[in-house]
């Protein structure tokens, strides 16, 4: 699967949302659409980058980007405010970009590189 087709925003009651070792290169914007959403699992896919819809998920609590050439986060990503765990090893963002996306994440926990676990008081 290349694309994540649009119609992933009916499913309106989905908490958990896994497409792991896939070859999607796209997140379509209707993915704002599910607010029940709690769990995006995005590894190892071809993401260059994130729809700005992502952050209408309020509810979103896990992350899961590791294994992407995604180079930045979309600002409106920090209205997730229930986000408690990130993983952006293995992505083309800059490792001068941490302190800014700490910034926008005080409270989360971010894996960073391997090894680099960049969370709360860290």
């Amino acid at each position: 699967m290349t694309i994540l087709p649009a119609e992933v925003g009916l499913l309106l009651k989905l908490e958990e949302l896994d497409v792991t070792s896939n070859k999607i290169e796209d997140i379509p914007k209707e993915i704002g659409k599910l607010s029940r959403l709690r769990i995006l699992k995005f590894r190892n896919n071809k993401l260059y980058d994130l729809p700005k819809e992502i952050g209408e998920l309020a509810r979103l609590e896990i992350v899961d980007l590791n294994g992407n050439p995604i180079w930045r986060l979309p600002q409106e990503f920090k209205l997730c405010m229930n986000l408690k765990f990130m993983d952006l090893r293995n992505t083309e963002i800059d490792k001068g970009e941490l302190p800014n996306i700490k910034a926008m994440f005080p409270s989360v926990e971010i894996f960073f590189t391997d090894g680099c676990n960049c969370g709360p008081g860290n």
